[in-house]
């Protein structure tokens, strides 16, 4: 069996809220559709995303 760790990462708003949450196991890819944790989209804007327990961040702008 194969030793897979896995990473997680997040989607905030400017304002600290959590807007998306996800959990991938290495060599997994994550990719975000615009919705918070209920499925429903988010409004166009500027968001944070980060990779937890790591200094891996970013900025990205939504537009719709």
């Amino acid at each position: 069996m194969g030793n897979r760790s896995s990473t997680r990462m997040a989607i905030m708003s400017v304002s600290g809220s959590t807007i998306r949450r996800w959990t991938a196991s290495n060599g997994d890819s994550i990719q975000w559709d615009g919705t918070n944790e209920s499925g429903n989209p988010v409004s166009s804007g500027a968001y944070l995303w980060f990779v937890e327990g790591t200094d891996i961040k970013g900025k990205l702008i939504l537009i719709r």
